[in-house]
């Protein structure tokens, strides 16, 4: 009878986890519609301001709307990142990192950047989520002024290094602070979106103080297949 209760109870669990997180998945889904919208109607508007007029006075503050709107997509599809895939994890696969990497750098702005990695094996880990947290550190090294990312598998450990912007030693911490903007405005949400990806799967994320060359990422608890 107590082996039946206690499964009754773990089922009931498991059965409200998938509600809430179906719950999530729509309400990020309508806040990225709904957002995604405004904004575009807002860049509609500014650019058929810009082709009726060339006036200095007029084109300046039409330029700056143009730049925050560019902001505000890019705020939107970190927050519905955060949404979307900041839940509790149920289960993980082995995912080959190569792959990963690459897949995330196939779908994001990667500019003149140069990739490396030297990371054989997989771990274990959400597919989707994986792939997320490397294009959120993939964009970090292109918003940062990197030209060069290199990401390195040892052991339980994944190290992404960027040659782009230095995070203070004093300011490490901030940086992964959804209220901080680190090591620049550009930088946003990301970092704090790559904590998030790695903490749903037990994996804990620093800042390596030391390096002073760019930012280098250390993922420590990675968990390797059996």
């Amino acid at each position: 009878m107590l082996v039946l209760a206690d499964v009754t109870d773990l089922e009931r669990q498991r059965r409200e986890l998938a509600r809430q997180n179906a719950q999530l998945d729509d309400f990020a889904a309508a806040v990225d519609h709904e957002l995604r919208n405004a904004v575009s109607i807002v860049e509609g508007h500014t650019a058929l301001a810009r082709e009726r007029t060339d006036d200095p006075d007029v084109v300046e503050p039409l330029e700056t709307a143009e730049r925050a709107t560019d902001r505000m997509r890019g705020v939107v599809g970190d927050l519905t990142t955060l949404a979307r895939y900041g839940q509790t994890l149920d289960d993980t696969v082995p995912c080959d990192v190569d792959e990963a990497v690459r897949r995330a750098w196939e779908r994001t702005d990667t500019g003149d950047m140069a990739l490396a990695v030297d990371a054989e094996g997989s771990v274990s880990a959400d597919p989707d989520r994986l792939c997320e947290l490397f294009a959120a550190v993939v964009e970090f090294a292109r918003v940062t002024g990197g030209t060069t990312l290199r990401i390195e598998l040892d052991g339980d450990e994944l190290t992404l290094t960027t040659d782009g912007d230095t995070v203070s030693a004093e300011r490490v911490e901030a940086a992964f602070d959804y209220s901080a903007a680190v090591p620049s405005a550009a930088a946003g949400m990301l970092l704090p979106n790559v904590r998030t990806l790695a903490g749903v799967h037990g994996w804990t994320v620093d800042i390596d103080a030391g390096y002073e060359d760019g930012v280098r990422l250390r993922i420590a608890g990675v968990e390797r297949p059996a």
